[in-house]
């Protein structure tokens, strides 16, 4: 069955909901409408949504946890003006066995790039072979892919196998997270096979990686304060990325009339 993205206007949309619960109640899952788990913490979609948050529907399987988050978003509303939206994602979370520096995948598929105007320019990555096709990839500053042997071209075949997703990994967490799709039920089955595949293709390198910026037997455990978080982009930066949004946005008929005047 295809799945598409939309944009509900209220994930607690009684359809939505309902469609949740009959899925949770099948595949016994269990769902919590009200929970208080903070599963984006210290990842970038917390970054993009840092204002008027909010989660629900957590839905906990038998070894992943899945929400759902609501932050406002702008778009464009005729005439080039922004105007603020309120958009949901999707976001599903498994553990992994220890600490690994930050990563993240901003998938080419139904965004294009929405964290280039999050995170540092300096930390955008190619990788080899057509992986660049799906996603744009960010380490810490100073790490290569060298510093990262555990993204191996098997994990990124995984990761590749969920390219209609955002992936990161952050702390001891790997994250997959896109808009809400029409059908939860198959939107939540898939994210788990894909999530599922990419932990069970780390777990061939992660437990021997070592962060080689820490003394032996720290860096076989955690990782160093570079590797952390990936650095957000400077404030000048920042503006001139919106200020060039912005300006995108205004329609051609506008930019030909403001010529024709000044000629």
């Amino acid at each position: 069955m295809e799945i598409s993205p939309i944009y509900l206007e209220n994930v607690n949309d009684k359809e939505h909901l309902r469609a949740l619960k009959v899925a949770a109640k099948t595949e016994g899952w269990r769902l919590v409408q009200d929970a208080t788990m903070r599963m984006l913490d210290g990842s970038c979609l917390y970054d993009l949504a840092y204002r008027s948050r909010s989660y629900e529907n957590y839905i906990f399987g038998d070894d992943w946890e899945y929400s759902e988050v609501s932050f406002k978003a702008r778009g464009q509303s005729g005439l080039g003006r922004l105007k603020k939206r309120l958009v949901h994602y999707s976001v599903m979370r498994v553990q992994l066995p220890r600490k690994l520096p930050n990563v993240v995948f901003d998938s080419l598929e139904h965004q294009r790039r929405q964290f280039r105007v999050v995170f540092d320019s300096k930390q955008y990555i190619q990788l080899e072979g057509n992986f660049n096709k799906y996603f744009a990839t960010y380490f810490g500053n100073g790490y290569t892919i060298d510093d990262l042997s555990f993204i191996t071209p098997e994990v990124m075949e995984s990761l590749i196998n969920a390219k209609n997703y955002d992936i990161e990994i952050v702390h001891n967490s790997l994250l997959l997270f896109g808009p809400i799709q029409s059908y939860p039920k198959v939107q939540i089955e898939d994210m788990s096979q894909a999530i599922k595949l990419i932990r069970k293709k780390l777990l061939n390198n992660i437990l021997t990686y070592r962060d080689e910026r820490l003394p032996y037997d720290e860096g076989r455990g955690v990782v160093a304060r570079a590797g952390m978080f990936l650095e957000k982009q400077p404030i000048g930066a920042l503006f001139v990325t919106i200020l060039i949004g912005l300006l995108y946005l205004i329609p051609l008929t506008i930019v030909l009339l403001v010529l024709s005047a000044l000629l």
